[in-house]
């Protein structure tokens, strides 16, 4: 929901990709200036990925979004590595079993193993987070 946290949403959209002219920094600068805030859930990216495919009905948007985190799911569950260029990608980590700790009661509970998702962030990504961020910054203090 914008404008719950404050913090400025940009866009990672590969360079030139959306479609007039002006690379994808100028477009994150032009929607960071919109308000729009994080944390974003589905609902909000559809909503706002046909703001910006004005030739997309909302419908197409909507199955487009379903599909491609359809295909994600079911290639993490087959245990496939996905890569996206420029942003990096997702791998299955396994955690081996073992015995944790009932907060409550201290008593041993074993906890099984499990393979859980993980994100690796790509350089370009983390150097154009890590340029908002600074932009965002407040001032230091000496």
């Amino acid at each position: 929901m914008p404008g719950t946290t404050g913090r400025p949403v940009t866009y990672f959209s590969p360079a030139g990709s959306d479609g007039d002219g002006r690379g994808a920094a100028a477009a994150a600068d032009s929607d960071a200036e919109c308000g729009y805030s994080l944390p974003m859930n589905r609902s909000d990216l559809i909503g706002r990925l046909a703001a910006r495919a004005e030739t997309l009905t909302l419908k197409n948007v909507e199955l487009t979004a379903s599909v491609m985190l359809e295909a994600l799911a079911h290639a993490m569950a087959r245990g496939d590595r996905i890569e996206i260029r420029g942003f990096r990608g997702f791998t299955l980590s396994y955690w081996r079993p073992r015995q944790g700790r009932n907060p409550q009661t201290g008593a041993p509970v074993p906890v099984p193993a499990e393979y859980l998702p993980h994100f690796k962030a790509g350089k370009e990504l983390r150097d154009r987070v890590n340029e908002v961020a600074e932009r965002s910054a407040p001032p230091q203090a000496e």
